[in-house]
This record gives C-alpha cells, sequence and structure tokens, in this order.
C-alpha cells in the first residue's frame, strides 16, 4: 500500500512506461501533466522523450495518489491480518466514503483530482493533453462520475500504465469517457 509514499517506478513500471510512451509517441500533446510523485514523474519523462512533439511537463500536486496515511508502506495482506475491521470498512464497495486513520478522504481525493482536470481544461479548452496519474484516485473519480458510492473505486481502477481517454465536453466541463483501462500496448507477461 504505496499511497502518496514516494519510490520510482522499477524494472517493471519503467518497461510498462516505455511501452506507453512508445504508443503514445505520435500522439500530438500540447502539455503532460504529471502528479509529482517519482513513479508518476518517470513516467511523464519518458511520454515526453519519445513523443515527436516535445510537449512540455508540469507537475500539479492536485493530480497525487491517495493518501493512506498510518497504512503507507504497509503490505495489504499484513494490513487485513492486523486491521481486518478496518480494511474490511476500506474494500466494502457499497462505502460512500473513507479513510484511513491520518489518510485521506476519497471524497477530498474527488474533489482534488476533479479541480485538477478542470485547470487543465481551461488551460487548454481545445487542445489534447496527457494526464500521468495514480490508480486509486482514478478508481476514485470514475465512482464518483458514474454516481455509484466511492468504495466501489476498486471496479474503475485501472492497470499500471494503462491508457484512458477522457474527452471535456465543454462548456459545461462534464467528462466523457472513452476508453477505459487499454493496456494493449503491454506485453502479455506483464
Amino acid at each position: 500500500m504505496i499511497g502518496v509514499t514516494d519510490v520510482s517506478l522499477g524494472t517493471t513500471g519503467n518497461e510498462q512506461a516505455r511501452a506507453l510512451a512508445q504508443r503514445l509517441r505520435t500522439v500530438k500533446f500540447e502539455a503532460i501533466y504529471a502528479s509529482p510523485l517519482a513513479r508518476a514523474r518517470e513516467t511523464a519523462t519518458l511520454i515526453a522523450a519519445h513523443n515527436e512533439y516535445y510537449p512540455p511537463i508540469e507537475l500539479l500536486d492536485n493530480l497525487r495518489e491517495l493518501h493512506l496515511g498510518e497504512f503507507e508502506g504497509i503490505s495489504s495482506f499484513q494490513a487485513y491480518e492486523q486491521f481486518r475491521n478496518i480494511m474490511d470498512e476500506a474494500l466494502d464497495s457499497s462505502t460512500d466514503d473513507f479513510a484511513f486513520p491520518g489518510g485521506e478522504l476519497r471524497s477530498d481525493a474527488v474533489q482534488r483530482f476533479n479541480q485538477a482536470l478542470y485547470e487543465i481544461v481551461l488551460r487548454h479548452p481545445n487542445a489534447q493533453v496527457c494526464v500521468v496519474t495514480h490508480g486509486a484516485v482514478i478508481g476514485c473519480w470514475l465512482s464518483f462520475v458514474h454516481n455509484v458510492p466511492l468504495g466501489a473505486f476498486r471496479n474503475y481502477q485501472p492497470k499500471h500504465a494503462s491508457l484512458t481517454k477522457v474527452i471535456a465536453e465543454l462548456p459545461h466541463h462534464q467528462f466523457r469517457i472513452v476508453t477505459f483501462n487499454d493496456t494493449g500496448h503491454l506485453s502479455v507477461s506483464k
């Protein structure tokens, strides 16, 4: 459970990020936005380096992963073994909102993530941009978009280095999901 723990991609993550960057090499991005956490920064850097249009990268703190509080850095198996009641509540898909002790409420994460997306849309109203962020916050945001309890976030949590395409429909700034969790660029063994 790493949440906002700032770890690098590692070997497999780096390979996956390179495959994603290769897939996006000809997409004309006006900009790339990324979470300031190392794994997102590294992915964004690879995408920019491989892209034919050399888009600039900007880090936005509101794109960071969900903060898991006291549960940061422990294995989910250990957490479940030691804190079964808390983990049961955390994994209950019907729970409307939740925060680990000392952590961030899912609803707060959705609010800040949504704010980041609106900021990006206002800066680039008719352009294509790349946003590099994290699975749990995407899952929470998509639960919100689909109007289901935030506890259902795991149903909407994409795989690492997957591609999700979202269109911001102006002028109302509503978001339409075009593609979700596309991993066609990753090898089957990963």
